[in-house]
């Protein structure tokens, strides 16, 4: 009977497994999930040397049934999902708050471009691929200090390297929900406030271990927020909203439950 040295060698560098199950009914099937050695922890050069028509070949080769890769990768995904993770972070936002307000005692005029960013971030799964979000941020400026609150669904995407870290595990998701803001000018004698106010976010959250239950956190996104302004009586001039789209970015590590 002819071996399969040639072809399991083959097959090793390949990123996908291409084999058919022990025992299935029917004509036989390509598993097309994305499975390793690392997997099922066994020595590739012990399994290349053995012929296919041993019957404890095929028990000794479960990364190249059907229904065996199928579980390996479901096993993969289970472990990089499972639990939460909480972060600390920081970076630079773009609030957009550019504006001037007139009264009788002074012009007040805000100007805004880069302001620090800082955030603590809880991630946890509630489905397979899905995680919620929920971020307290504050952005804080020569003259402003604004306060947000945020939560989202992130869609995540795995990815295990094997080579780098262990365990060794990236995780991005896109991440999308509605944010909570709070503006305040902290410029002695502003006349008036602004109203809190509810707006949306979109962001990509990108994750990778460095250590066990320890990750590096990298996110960039948008955020959409305006400001109703309550002018007090000695106002003659204003805008009657501030605030739009900005953008922000933070770096940040975490520990993961």
């Amino acid at each position: 009977m002819a071996k399969f040295s040639l072809a399991l060698v083959f097959l090793t560098a390949m990123p996908l497994s291409f084999a058919f199950a022990d025992e299935i009914d029917g004509p036989p099937r390509l598993s097309l999930s994305p499975v390793s050695f690392r997997d099922i922890d066994i020595d590739p050069l012990s399994v290349i040397d053995r012929e296919s028509g041993s019957d404890d070949f095929a028990s000794e080769r479960p990364f190249l049934a059907l229904t065996g890769a199928q579980e390996f990768s479901e096993e993969r995904a289970e472990s990089l999902g499972t639990g939460a993770s909480l972060s600390i972070k920081a970076g630079i936002a773009y609030p957009r708050h550019d504006f001037t307000v007139k009264s009788t005692v002074d012009d007040y005029h805000i100007s805004t471009s880069l302001v620090a960013a800082a955030a603590i971030s809880l991630d946890f799964r509630i489905f397979r691929d899905l995680s919620l979000y929920l971020i307290a941020e504050q952005d804080s400026g020569t003259s402003i200090r604004n306060t947000i609150v945020s939560a989202g669904i992130g869609y995540n995407l795995y990815y295990p390297i094997s080579n780098l870290f262990e365990p060794a595990e990236q995780k991005a998701a896109v991440v999308a929900g509605f944010s909570h803001g709070s503006l305040d000018i902290t410029r002695s004698g502003f006349p008036g406030d602004f109203d809190d106010t509810v707006g949306y976010f979109v962001a990509i959250d990108y994750s990778g271990m460095i250590e066990t239950h320890w990750e590096f956190n990298w996110t960039i996104g948008f955020r959409y927020l305006v400001y109703d302004y309550n002018p007090d009586a000695t106002v003659y001039s204003s805008p009657d909203t501030v605030g739009g789209g900005g953008g922000y970015t933070m770096l940040g590590i975490g520990y993961r439950f």
